[in-house]
């Protein structure tokens, strides 16, 4: 599916952003109006891939099969001079500057992410990868793979050797696309241009490592993995994260009604969890002990408890 715009934008570049979105998803739906949006600003078209592909190598395995279809953009430098390959879980933010402007053109643009909690695991990967398909001396520098800029000149590094793929479906490895795609791109001696975190603000930049850096203050935000950046405290999966997160970067606000949502769903995760139950009973405990603590204080602790209870009823009067 294309979303065309001319294309040719200020670098004079026949520029796309290619999103890999197959079958349905309230996810990409959602981050879609943002793609759109920053398409139409910087005059750049939008490529779809929406339906699986063979056409580079045949692969038995479905998860390795599934998890290559990125990879599937190789033939589309036929077309392009130069492609943002952007995951579906990615929203870009409306100050967002045009990214084709500030990668070089001979070099691969994205960031890092074997930095603060991921370190550790993010080097294993790059030795367990060398182990299987040869020492390149490549001791750091693991690229996220779900925002990347690449040009005519790179489209090797997305060709797929079925020698390869056939090791990496025997190895441990976790996203061995990536890991695949980091490594060829050392192999090959290409470039990496290092994007700032804002090019690609994950969960692992709003951590304390790096001083909780605020998603809102970035150009792209990914919800990779769980992509929830409130934790536990409004939110229980990623879609109602993008959806708070949409309506704050375009819309300015939250409506009474989003505030009071994320909280019901807070609150009711709170009482699957029987944490919330608990509470209730030590305020009424609390609350029945008339000689120890004072009449204020006793009826503050009634108002929290139905508070929590009504919370709990809302919630699931929306639900039915």
């Amino acid at each position: 599916m294309n979303y065309n715009n001319s294309s040719l934008g200020a670098t004079g570049k026949r520029c796309a952003i290619v999103v890999i979105a197959i079958g349905e998803s309230k996810i990409w739906d959602l981050c879609k109006k943002s793609v759109l949006k920053y398409c139409e600003k910087y005059n750049i078209e939008l490529k779809i891939l929406s339906e699986k592909n063979s056409e580079l190598l045949a692969i038995d395995d479905n998860e390795l099969f599934n998890m290559f279809q990125k990879n599937n953009i190789y033939h589309l430098f036929n077309k392009y001079d130069r492609i943002l390959r952007l995951d579906w879980d990615v929203l870009i933010t409306p100050n967002c500057p045009n990214i084709f402007e500030i990668v070089p053109e001979d070099k691969i643009g994205g960031v890092f992410e074997d930095y603060g909690t991921r370190e550790l695991e993010r080097r294993k990967r790059i030795e367990i990868i060398q182990n299987h398909l040869g020492n390149i001396d490549w001791k750091n520098g693991y690229l996220n793979a779900g925002i990347i800029v690449a040009s005519k000149q790179h489209k090797e590094i997305f060709r797929l050797k079925e020698e390869d793929i056939n090791i990496l479906n025997k190895i441990e490895l976790t996203n061995k696309e990536q890991s695949y795609f980091n490594y060829f791109i050392r192999k090959l001696g290409y470039e990496v241009f290092p994007l700032s975190y804002k090019f690609n603000h994950m969960s692992l930049f709003s951590e304390s490592w790096h001083g909780y850096s605020n998603r809102l203050d970035s150009y792209f935000i990914h919800y990779a993995g769980e992509g929830i950046f409130e934790k536990k405290q409004y939110l229980k999966n990623k879609l109602q994260q993008i959806k708070m997160d949409y309506k704050i970067l375009y819309t300015e606000k939250l409506t009474n009604y989003d505030v009071d949502l994320f909280e019901n769903e807070r609150i009711f995760g709170l009482l699957r969890k029987k944490i919330a139950i608990i509470d209730i009973l030590c305020i009424l405990k609390m609350f029945l002990k008339k000689d120890r603590i004072p009449l204020l204080q006793r009826l503050n602790v009634l108002r929290e408890c139905l508070v929590l209870l009504k919370s709990y009823i809302l919630y699931l009067f929306k639900l039915i």
